[in-house]
């Protein structure tokens, strides 16, 4: 049931990872938790999309870093390899892959949700991404 807060809050992500040995697509967009539809794509298309509803966003925050900052590091590329491999369909394995957040369609108001703590897997618990004391994300004119 679609209500005024997701007339409000919600926006679409899009999940793009591209298979670095055959760069071949399968897209598969999320419209809801309980309905997903699959498509298998042209070989010239090189990733795969998932969208996604969204409405808030999680931006990990560094020691003096600004909202901008933030909001680029959600968007980085992150390469799977090793032990996060993607399975591709169209190799039938697993593969090295580049995967990526965007923003596909921004909500009117856009709610922000600044982690301050990451699990780490050394100490076997959660740290602080920056000090509590510290001015953690600086905002400025041009974020606002």
């Amino acid at each position: 049931m679609r209500t005024w807060v997701h007339d409000v809050f919600e926006g679409a992500l899009t999940n793009q990872t591209r298979c670095l040995w055959c760069e071949t697509v399968c897209s598969t967009a999320v419209h809801s938790p309980s309905r997903t539809l699959t498509l298998l794509c042209p070989r010239v298309a090189q990733t795969t999309n998932r969208e996604e509803a969204f409405l808030d966003l999680s931006l990990e925050i560094a020691p003096n870093s600004t909202l901008t900052t933030c909001l680029r590091g959600f968007s980085a590329v992150e390469t799977l390899a090793a032990a996060d491999k993607f399975h591709c369909d169209v190799c039938a394995g697993l593969q090295e892959a580049q995967k990526r957040m965007l923003v596909k369609h921004a909500p009117p108001v856009l709610a922000l949700h600044l982690k301050r703590f990451k699990y780490n897997e050394a100490l076997v618990r959660t740290a602080p991404l920056c000090e509590p004391s510290s001015a953690c994300v600086r905002l400025t004119s041009s974020c606002l």
